[in-house]
C-alpha cells in the first residue's frame, strides 16, 4: 500500500517532526553540538588522557611499518652483508613499539568507555527527569512510543558510537592524516604517485557522506515509526479488539515495517558501493606503486626497505578509508539521535513551574484564577478572565432562652451544618450551598417531664444560591433565592429569599485602625407567608484584630420580622442588640 493512504489512516500529521530539510541542517547540528558538549564538559580531564593516549597508540602503530623498513635496509642489507646486531636492536624498538601500541590502546578503551558509559548515564537520567517535567500539551503531539523510541534506540546508537566506532573512527583519521605526510617524507615520487588516487577518494567520501546522512536519518525514522506503532498497538490491545482495528493495525504495520527494510538496504547499497570502490583504489595504487618503486629498486635510486615501508603504509592508508565506511553508519545513527534527543530537551513547558516559589503557609479551601485563558491545539475558547473559587463546610448551633419564668426549662438550639462553595470574577461573585437545620425546643424540659410529651421537631435541608456585584470598592449588594429539599414536618412550604446590602468605609479612623461598616439584610420566605425579616447592623471593623483571615468586628443590630429561630417561624420578633462578629 502506498505511504499516503497508511499516513491518512493513522492521522500522523505530527509523527513526521523529526523529517528534517536540509535548510534546517546547520541548526540541528549546532544543537547537537551544544547537548555535546554540555554532556562532556564534567568529564574534561577524561577526555583529555583519551586523546593523548590515543595519539600515542598510534604513533606507536604508525611507527611500525618505518620500523620494518628501517630493519630491511640496515639489519638485512639486501645484496650485502647483513648487521644482525643492528637487526636485533630494531627488532626490540619495534617489541617496544607493539608494547606501547597495546599498553596505549588498553588505557584508552578503559578511559573513554568509564566516560562514555557516564555520558550516558547522565543523558539517560536528563532526560527521563526532563520529560517527567513537560506539560501534557507535549504528550498529545509526542506519542508514548517516540518517547520510548527516544530512551532505548537512540541511546543504543550512542552507545555503540561511544563503544567501538568512536575509537575506530579517530584512530582512521589519525591515521589517514599522519600516513600522507609520512609518505612525502620516505619518498617524494611514491607519495605523489600514492596521492594521485586522493581526488577521486576525496570526491566518494563527499558522495558517501552526503548520502549516508540522508540513507541513517530515514532509518532512524523507520525505527521510530516501527517501534510506534508497536508499543501504540498493544498498549492500546483492548481498543484494538473491541472495535477490530487488527487488520487495519497489520497493514500499517506491514507499511512502516517495509520502510524500515527499505532504509536499510539503501544503507547498505551505498556501504557496498563505498567499501568495495576504496578497496579497488587501494589495489590499484599499490599495484602502480610496486611497479614504478621496482623501477626505482632496479635502478638504484630506492632501497627495498623504504619500498616494503611504503607499501605498508599504503595499506595502513586504506584500510582506515574503508573501515570508514563501516563505521560511518553508525556515525550517521549517532548523529541523528542526537539530533532527536536535543530537540526533546530543547522542548519547554507549556505551564513552567515557578522560578522563585512562594510558601503555601495556611492552607484553604479556595482556588484563584488570575488571568487565565483556555485553547485546545491553539483554538481559544475561554478568553483571559480572573476570578477565585472557595469550597467548604460549615457547622453552627444557636441557642436562644428567654427571659422569662422557667427560661431554663425551655431553651430553643438551632443546629445547622452545610456543604458550601463560592466563586468570584471581578465584580461578580457567586454563592452555593447546601445545608440541614434542625432545632430543638425545650429538650430538657422534656427529659425531666413526669409524663410523655409530644413535640414535632422542625428539621429542612435547603438549597440556595445567592448573587452579589460590588457597585464600588466600597459598596455591594447582593440577592438570591432557595428551595427546601427536605422537610420536617412535610407541610413546610418550600420558597426562600433573601437581599442585601454591604457598606464598607473607604475611610479609616484612628490612623487606619478602625474602619466604619454597615449591612442590611431582607429575607422572606414561604412558610412565613412571605413576610420580610429585616436586620440592619452598624458598627467598627478592626483591621489589624484578626483571626486567620478574619478581621474582628463589634455591630450594633436591630431586628425585626418573623423569627428566625427554628419553630418560632410563625411568630414576629423584634429586638435590639451588640455583638462580636468575624467577617471576611
Amino acid at each position: 500500500m502506498s505511504a499516503v493512504r497508511a499516513d491518512s489512516w493513522r492521522g500522523v500529521a505530527s509523527e513526521e517532526v523529526d523529517e528534517f530539510s536540509p535548510t534546517v541542517a546547520g541548526l540541528l547540528r549546532r544543537r547537537s553540538r551544544r547537548l555535546l558538549a554540555a554532556l562532556a564538559s564534567p568529564y574534561r580531564r577524561q577526555i583529555a588522557l583519551a586523546a593523548v593516549l590515543i595519539t600515542v597508540r598510534s604513533s606507536a602503530y604508525l611507527s611500525i611499518p618505518y620500523l620494518v623498513g628501517l630493519g630491511i635496509d640496515r639489519g638485512i642489507r639486501p645484496g650485502g652483508r647483513g648487521n644482525l646486531a643492528t637487526l636485533a636492536e630494531v627488532v626490540g624498538v619495534l617489541l617496544v613499539a607493539l608494547l606501547v601500541n597495546a599498553v596505549a590502546n588498553y588505557a584508552f578503551l578503559r578511559v573513554s568507555g568509564k566516560a562514555g558509559a557516564d555520558i550516558l548515564f547522565d543523558l539517560r537520567r536528563m532526560l527521563f527527569a526532563h520529560v517527567q517535567q513537560l506539560s501534557i500539551s507535549f504528550y498529545e503531539r509526542y506519542t508514548s512510543g517516540r518517547i520510548i523510541s527516544r530512551l532505548t534506540s537512540d541511546i543504543d546508537a550512542l552507545q555503540e558510537l561511544l563503544a567501538t566506532g568512536l575509537t575506530s573512527v579517530i584512530t582512521s583519521l589519525i591515521s589517514v592524516v599522519a600516513i600522507s605526510a609520512i609518505l612525502i617524507n620516505l619518498d617524494v615520487r611514491l607519495g605523489l604517485l600514492a596521492l594521485v588516487a586522493m581526488p577521486v577518494v576525496v570526491a566518494l567520501t563527499y558522495w558517501f557522506r552526503v548520502n549516508s546522512a540522508r540513507a541513517y536519518r530515514a532509518v532512524r525514522r523507520a525505527v521510530v515509526l516501527v517501534i510506534v506503532q508497536y508499543v501504540e498497538s498493544l498498549g492500546g490491545i483492548r481498543a484494538v479488539q473491541a472495535f477490530r482495528r487488527e487488520p487495519r493495525n497489520q497493514e500499517i504495520f506491514e507499511d512502516v515495517n517495509g520502510r524500515y527494510r527499505d532504509a536499510n538496504i539503501w544503507s547498505n547499497r551505498l556501504v557496498s558501493t563505498f567499501g568495495p570502490a576504496i578497496n579497488l583504489l587501494g589495489r590499484l595504487t599499490t599495484a602502480a606503486v610496486l611497479l614504478y618503486g621496482g623501477y626505482l629498486f632496479a635502478q638504484g635510486d630506492l632501497t627495498l626497505g623504504v619500498l616494503t615501508s611504503f607499501v605498508l603504509y599504503l595499506r595502513q592508508f586504506f584500510d582506515p578509508l574503508q573501515e570508514l565506511s563501516q563505521f560511518y553508519n553508525v556515525f550517521q545513527a549517532a548523529g541523528a539521535a542526537l539530533e532527536k534527543l536535543a530537540g526533546v530537551l530543547e522542548e519547554a513547558p507549556t505551564v513552567p513551574e515557578p522560578r522563585s516559589p512562594v510558601a503555601l503557609e495556611e492552607a484553604k479551601g479556595a482556588v484563584a484564577f488570575e488571568h487565565v485563558t483556555f485553547a485546545y491545539r491553539d483554538i481559544p475558547y475561554v478568553d483571559e478572565t480572573t476570578g477565585a473559587a472557595e469550597f467548604g463546610v460549615r457547622c453552627s448551633p444557636d441557642p436562644r432562652i428567654d427571659s422569662g419564668p422557667q427560661a431554663l426549662a425551655r431553651p430553643n438550639a438551632d443546629y445547622t451544618v452545610g456543604l458550601l462553595t463560592s466563586y468570584r470574577t471581578g465584580p461578580f461573585s457567586g454563592f452555593l450551598r447546601l445545608h440541614h437545620q434542625s432545632s430543638h425546643l425545650g429538650d430538657e424540659f422534656i427529659l425531666d417531664s413526669p409524663t410523655p410529651v409530644n413535640r414535632v421537631n422542625l428539621s429542612f435541608e435547603e438549597v440556595d444560591l445567592k448573587l452579589s456585584y460590588e457597585l464600588t470598592s466600597w459598596f455591594r449588594i447582593y440577592g438570591g433565592g432557595g428551595m427546601l429539599v427536605g422537610r420536617d414536618p412535610s407541610y413546610l412550604p418550600r420558597g426562600t429569599s433573601q437581599v442585601g446590602t454591604e457598606l464598607t468605609s473607604p475611610w479609616t479612623l484612628w490612623d487606619g485602625k478602625v474602619r466604619p461598616v454597615a449591612y442590611g439584610d431582607f429575607q422572606a420566605n414561604e412558610r412565613s407567608n412571605w413576610r420580610v425579616a429585616s436586620s440592619v447592623m452598624a458598627g467598627l471593623q478592626f483591621e489589624n484584630a484578626r483571626i486567620g483571615d478574619r478581621k474582628l468586628q463589634v455591630l450594633a443590630e436591630y431586628f425585626g420580622g418573623p423569627s428566625p429561630n427554628g419553630q418560632f417561624y410563625t411568630q414576629n420578633t423584634e429586638w435590639f442588640g451588640l455583638g462580636i462578629h468575624l467577617y471576611y
